[in-house]
């Protein structure tokens, strides 16, 4: 199973498999549900590039959003007034 989509039901869990090594047996640790474990990694596999390349494609574009939207964020702050009216 790839590292991406175990990340996306249990972060903790994929990034101790991330710092093992090939061979390697974790520390014990508590998943996200609250379990301990413990991971033997036997081997991985190599990602393919044209995988890389759209996991780097995905991460500029969230960053570049994330940027556009805190500069939309200041604009409008001295832009906008806000005033408060008496119901």
């Amino acid at each position: 199973e790839e590292l991406s989509s175990i990340a996306q039901s249990d972060r903790i869990l994929a990034g101790v498999l991330f710092n093992t090594g090939n061979g390697g047996v974790s520390r014990v640790f508590r998943d996200s549900r609250g379990r301990y474990m413990l991971v033997k990694v036997e081997r991985r596999r190599p990602i393919p590039i044209t995988k890389v390349r759209e996991l780097i494609k995905q991460r500029l574009y969230y960053e570049k959003q994330q940027t556009v939207f805190d500069d939309w964020i200041k604009e409008k702050r001295t832009t906008i007034a806000i005033i408060k009216v008496d119901a």
